[in-house]
């Protein structure tokens, strides 16, 4: 009988889950911010591009950018580091809940897209997500007015587990760490 109702427990757990995120734009969202995973990110704002490596593993992340710098987040405190400048700085984050926000806007979904447009007075005015055939994201765009910043991944691959110290940066030895730069006053 314990068996015949530890079976039960399960399917129901994977009804409701599944239930929550009937949605494919939910399993999307979803997908994202529970998968754990590496891949090459590229994020363009407007006419500056940048490209790197990111590892995220639910919220946290380290992203290597070519030119060397990292931005690194533990779900505390986010790290920067610039090689060019040998400075590093740690920042407190408030946690954000990822992209679940997004859901709460009228959406028009066709095929692997969704746009995404949130009612005057948000601070985007239209976003984009494609998505690929595991319903996992390649490409979100955020628009304000005629701005905008896109973040593409590609070559991604599912972890099972990412070590908890490459969220935690650690500057090289002899490198200026700096605390809550943006809580500095001028």
């Amino acid at each position: 009988m314990k068996v015949l109702m530890k079976h039960f427990y399960c399917f129901l757990f994977f009804f409701i889950i599944n239930e929550l995120y009937s949605d494919v734009l939910s399993k999307v969202v979803y997908n994202f911010q529970y998968s754990t995973f590496k891949a090459n990110l590229e994020i363009q704002n407007n006419n500056s591009l940048i490209r790197g490596v990111i590892h995220y593993q639910q919220g946290k992340f380290n992203f290597k950018i070519q030119d060397g710098r990292i931005l690194a987040a533990d779900g505390r405190k986010v790290f920067v580091y610039d090689p060019d400048t040998r400075v590093s700085g740690k920042q407190d984050i408030i946690p954000s809940g990822g992209i679940n926000w997004i859901l709460n806007y009228p959406r028009k979904i066709e095929e692997n897209s969704a746009i995404i447009e949130p009612p005057e007075g948000k601070p985007y005015s239209k976003i984009l997500l494609y998505w690929n055939e595991k319903n996992f994201p390649t490409t979100i765009q955020f628009y304000k007015e005629k701005n905008y910043i896109s973040y593409r991944f590609f070559n991604i691959v599912f972890l099972n587990n990412i070590q908890a110290s490459l969220f935690s940066y650690k500057a090289p030895a002899g490198s200026r760490n700096v605390d809550n730069p943006l809580n500095l006053k001028k």
